[in-house]
């Protein structure tokens, strides 16, 4: 027994008892007023505290998004605060994902964007094919039907296929195709997105895809036999003139073309 509990007992032992409390009832009553009192937690601060654990739970779990899209012949610019912007072509969707706890840039792409980043930013596009991570630089990707195209212009970026990873420097890029095994890349001239100087450019690419692109420069409808799909294209359109673009391509295969204008539709055999 502590010294002090000692000192309370023999105090209590001659204390004269009043009623019919007992040294044991009397030796409670002290214990009760010498034990320290529990401080009690004020119900704002607890409830306070219960919102922010439960915000903080929700942004890990559901980090907000926002969407940007483009209408067939149509494009757009995307700015942000850190001088970093995207102009997205035609027919194309971005979705940006961040969560409320990271700095960190990272989208979704079905289309084709121009990427300018400041440097030091942390940006990550991610396509159906695979992953561009970048830290400040200059950069293409064309994300559609299971293909994607990743030009570089300055900086470096890393292609990922979630398979095997590449790393492009200035003037080079890398197509990744549907069923691919490797990632090869390949040089390139320009110093900036082909369809921001107005046409488009194609190297090894099904003419399928390529006439999709028409469709979406020029907001028709393009009908062609199903066998074009295994037919490959090198080469450019411009999208400045819907017949100078048909010639350009069908010409070389060895196809015909008719335009109906007035029901924006093209026919090809």
């Amino acid at each position: 027994m502590k010294p002090e509990d000692k000192k309370i007992l023999d105090h209590a032992s001659r204390l004269k008892l009043k009623g019919n409390k007992s040294k044991a009832e009397i030796w409670s009553e002290l214990e009760q007023k010498i034990e320290p009192r529990k401080r009690k937690l004020n119900p704002i601060v607890y409830y306070a505290a219960a919102a922010i654990t439960i915000l903080i739970g929700l942004a890990i779990v559901y980090p907000y998004s926002t969407d940007h899209s483009t209408q067939f012949s149509e494009a757009k610019k995307i700015s942000f605060r850190d001088g970093s912007f995207v102009e997205l072509s035609a027919g194309s969707e971005l979705i940006q994902k961040r969560g409320w706890w990271t700095k960190k840039k990272s989208f979704l792409l079905e289309g084709e964007a121009f990427f300018n980043i400041t440097k030091g930013s942390d940006v990550e596009v991610i396509g159906e094919q695979g992953k561009v991570s970048v830290l400040g630089t200059e950069f293409n990707v064309l994300s559609r039907d299971k293909n994607m195209i990743v030009e570089c212009y300055e900086g470096k970026v890393e292609v990922d296929d979630h398979s095997n990873s590449i790393i492009l420097n200035p003037q080079e890029a890398v197509y990744i195709k549907p069923q691919h095994s490797t990632l090869e890349k390949y040089t390139h001239q320009n110093t900036t997105s082909t369809w921001r100087e107005g046409y488009s450019m194609f190297r090894e690419t099904s003419l399928d895809f390529v006439l999709d692109e028409v469709e979406r420069r020029f907001n028709i409808e393009i009908e062609r036999p199903s066998e074009l799909e295994s037919r490959i294209y090198t080469g450019v359109f411009y999208h400045k003139d819907l017949e100078e673009a048909l010639k350009t391509i069908c010409l070389p295969m060895g196809l015909e073309y008719s335009i109906d204008h007035q029901n924006k539709k093209v026919s090809i055999n």
